[in-house]
C-alpha cells in the first residue's frame, strides 16, 4: 500500500499541467487504461514476482488513479452554477461513499466468488485475489465508456484549452 500512496502523492503537483497539456477525456482514458493494465498486472504477481517490478505496478497504479480522481472530481463541477454548488457538493458526496461501499462490497464478493472457483480448480487461495483483481480490472473496463464518449473539448473552460 504504501507504494501505492507513494505514486499517488508523487503525481498530484502535475496534474494540473497533465489536465491542461491533454484535456480532461485523453487524461480519464488513460488513467483508465493504465489502471486496467495495472489491475491485470497485480493479478499475475507471484511469490517470485522481482520486487521492483511490483513496486513500479504499484507506483504507476496509485499515479493513475489519483489523476483519474482528481480529473473525475474536478469536471464534476464543471458546469454548476455557484448557487447549485452546495446541493451539488453534496450530491457527489453521496454518490462517492455509496461508490467507496459499493467497491469494497463487490471486491469482497469477487474475493469469495475466486475462493469458490479456486477450490473448484484446485488452485488454492491465491486464485481468489487473482479473480478479484481480473474482476475489477473488468469493471474499470466499462466505467471506462462514459470517459471515452466525452467531447474531447470537455473541461476546455476550466484548463483554458
Amino acid at each position: 500500500m504504501l507504494f501505492l500512496f507513494a505514486g499517488n502523492l508523487a503525481v498530484k503537483p502535475t496534474t494540473t499541467w497533465l489536465l491542461r497539456t491533454f484535456g480532461f477525456r485523453r487524461l480519464l482514458v488513460t488513467a483508465h487504461l493504465v489502471g486496467v493494465a495495472c489491475l491485470v498486472g497485480m493479478a499475475f504477481f507471484r511469490a517470485d514476482t522481482p520486487f521492483w517490478l511490483m513496486l513500479v505496478v504499484l507506483v504507476v497504479s496509485g499515479a493513475a488513479r489519483s489523476v483519474g480522481f482528481t480529473a473525475y472530481n474536478t469536471i464534476t463541477y464543471a458546469d454548476i452554477e455557484k448557487p447549485q454548488m452546495t446541493g451539488a457538493n453534496v450530491l457527489d458526496s453521496t454518490i462517492q461513499q455509496i461508490a467507496i461501499g459499493s467497491g469494497i462490497a463487490l471486491g469482497a464478493v469477487a474475493i469469495s466468488a475466486g475462493l469458490f472457483l479456486g477450490e473448484r480448480v484446485e488452485a488454492g487461495g491465491a486464485y481468489a485475489y487473482d479473480f478479484a483483481f481480473l474482476v475489477i480490472a473488468a469493471i474499470l473496463l466499462v466505467a471506462l465508456v462514459p470517459a471515452w464518449r466525452l467531447p474531447a473539448t470537455a473541461g476546455g473552460a476550466l484548463t483554458r484549452r
